[in-house]
């Protein structure tokens, strides 16, 4: 921060002093501008996310620009938000199930910018689908006291995992099997069931 003033002196010596003026040389970028969250990689299910990023380290005051877009190279962003003085931002509108990019843009009072990285996020508030019993079928009669339970594979945006319940309550109270985190649409019967009648579901739950 520098100040500077003007001293007028004529032959005679009579001098006038002009009033002192301040100005700040800042040829330096806002420093220190990390995104915080959604986290890269991260999959989300709140339509309306909240952003949200560290305060930039400047001399002057900083203001953000916050894009968001599920085109990588931000071409049409679904939210271009600038002249933000808060290092945080929740959408004003929901938006699509998507893979979105996001990158911060801090700007000083000299118009010095720096530009974070960029974040990617999974947006995903739909079921998995299509997901269907195959084997054994509905009413079967099996004489295998270990059976193979065979299911459709879910489809889904995301990975999928599978819960397998099988259970002579057809509440499903206490269940003869409950195996979770399976990754694969068949499982086999770990130990011999009694002879019964017995329900069986499967659960299908993405990332």
């Amino acid at each position: 921060v520098y100040s500077w003033k003007v001293i007028a002196t004529d032959e005679a010596l009579n001098s006038v002093e002009s009033t002192t003026f301040t100005f700040t040389l800042d040829t330096t970028d806002p420093a220190d501008l990390e995104l915080l969250a959604p986290d890269d990689a991260s999959i989300i299910t709140e339509k309306k996310p909240v952003f949200d990023w560290s305060d930039a380290t400047d001399a002057t005051t900083v203001t953000y620009q916050l894009l968001v877009d599920n085109d990588p190279a931000f071409g049409s962003p679904e939210i271009d938000e600038d002249d933000l003085t808060e290092s945080t931002f929740t959408a004003l509108a929901d938006l699509a199930d998507d893979v979105y990019s996001w990158k911060v843009i801090a700007t000083d009072e000299a118009l010095n910018s720096v530009e974070s990285s960029v974040f990617t996020f999974t947006l995903d508030t739909t079921d998995p689908a299509d997901l269907t019993l195959l084997l054994p079928t509905d009413t079967d009669i099996i004489t295998e006291k270990k059976p193979v339970f065979d299911w459709s594979d879910a489809t889904d945006a995301t990975a999928v995992t599978y819960q397998i319940l099988v259970d002579n309550d057809p509440a499903f109270g206490s269940p003869e099997i409950d195996e979770a985190d399976l990754t694969e649409s068949t499982f086999t019967a770990l130990t011999d069931l009694a002879d019964d009648v017995y329900s069986w579901k499967v659960i299908a739950t993405d990332e």
